[in-house]
């Protein structure tokens, strides 16, 4: 099982089945349509937020 690195230098010392393996490092195509999801809303963390801070 392999893992993506996320250090950009070391990909070139990556074996080539690994650096050319869509499975594991996604084409830029892929990449532009990718999105992180929040898991709460703003409102949620700000609530969060203060309870953490003592506010």
């Amino acid at each position: 099982m392999f893992y993506a690195n996320p250090n950009l230098a070391a990909i070139e010392f990556a074996d080539d089945e690994v650096k050319n393996n869509p499975g594991i490092y996604s084409s830029p195509e892929i990449i532009a349509k990718a999105f992180v999801m929040s898991a709460h809303t703003p409102d949620f963390k700000e609530v969060l937020t203060r309870i953490k801070t003592g506010q």
